[in-house]
């Protein structure tokens, strides 16, 4: 009698090549039963935009009674005689600003978490919240990029006079007299203008729309998309120059790292930089110290580039090739 037949070692060595294959690294995306589709993601996407004034309301709400609790002057909506006037005592108010800016982020932040908590794959793995390629390590590169493409950034917009509105003036404000750090507590400051921005923007753009998309967009077409809707909702078209190669980095991160970790902290962190270093701006800076900041800025980006590809690469990060194809 003859025995059960016998793969050859050729086959055996393809049958072990495909497991492989169709098991992803971890900080990959999850498992093409698990992954997300596209239309729900973004008919989910623009209905929570649309609906954050009244998602962020009770958030509001909540924040003006424990400041007035706390002891802090404010105006609740129903005590001002009408919408006009509310919202002219509220821009007056500093600590109610800072919770008008809170309001909007924790609903931001809603909307990413709360369709993530009942995907397959688990909240983690759908918005990315795992370790990235590349570890902590990726984490510095990542932050020394953005601080670095800002600087370039900023400098050839200073260089060029592209965008009139982000001058020097600004940037002091922002720091000093902005809506975020006049609470007159750095933990506030720290916790509205660095931390919840990051959490909110890269769980909701980077996380839940990016991830989304890449189930079956190109990362160039997955990228792109949430890259230009955040770049319009933090400044608008004509600070879109600015903003976008920012936005940019930062999905390029989530892809190449696999996570939004890296892209969060380094959001984070360049949040706190020019939130209290914009007050030390220089009053006027002209072309050539423009063009010099450009230069080293982007210098510097490019260095933190090259280092995160590398580390991305070693750990089992797609080819860059794979940018312009659709996902499996």
């Amino acid at each position: 009698m003859s025995g059960p037949p016998r793969a050859d070692g050729a086959s055996e060595r393809r049958a072990g090549a495909d497991g492989a294959a169709g098991s992803p690294p971890p900080g990959d995306a999850p498992p093409a039963a698990a992954a997300p589709r596209v239309l729900p993601t973004v008919l989910w996407f623009v209905a929570g935009m649309m609906g954050l004034p009244l998602l962020a309301r009770p958030v509001l709400d909540g924040l003006l009674l424990a400041l007035r609790a706390a002891g802090v002057e404010v105006t609740m909506p129903g005590e001002a005689p009408d919408l006009r006037a509310w919202m002219a005592a509220a821009a007056a108010n500093p600590a109610h600003r800072l919770a008008h800016v809170a309001s909007i982020l924790t609903a931001m932040l809603a909307v990413a978490i709360a369709p993530a908590l009942f995907s397959p794959a688990g909240w983690r793995a759908r918005l990315g919240v795992v370790r990235p390629r590349g570890g902590a390590a990726a984490c510095a590169l990542a932050a020394a990029g953005l601080l670095a493409l800002d600087l370039a950034t900023l400098g050839a917009a200073a260089a060029l006079g592209a965008v009139p509105g982000w001058t020097p003036e600004r940037l002091r404000a922002a720091g000093a007299a902005g809506p975020l750090a006049p609470a007159g507590s750095a933990f506030a400051t720290l916790a509205v203008a660095s931390l919840l921005p990051a959490l909110a923007e890269e769980g909701l753009f980077r996380g839940f729309l990016q991830r989304g998309l890449a189930a079956s967009w190109p990362p160039a077409l997955a990228l792109g998309l949430p890259a230009l809707v955040s770049g319009l909702v933090h400044g608008g078209p004509l600070e879109l120059p600015l903003v976008l190669p920012a936005a940019m980095w930062l999905g390029w991160l989530a892809w190449r790292a696999g996570s939004i970790v890296p892209g969060l902290v380094a959001h984070a962190l360049a949040n706190a930089v020019w939130t209290w270093a914009g007050a030390l701006a220089p009053s006027a800076a002209g072309a050539a110290a423009g063009v010099g900041l450009a230069l080293l800025g982007a210098t510097a980006f490019a260095a933190a580039a090259w280092g995160l590809e590398r580390a991305a690469r070693r750990a089992g990060a797609p080819a860059p090739e794979a940018w312009g194809r659709p996902a499996a």
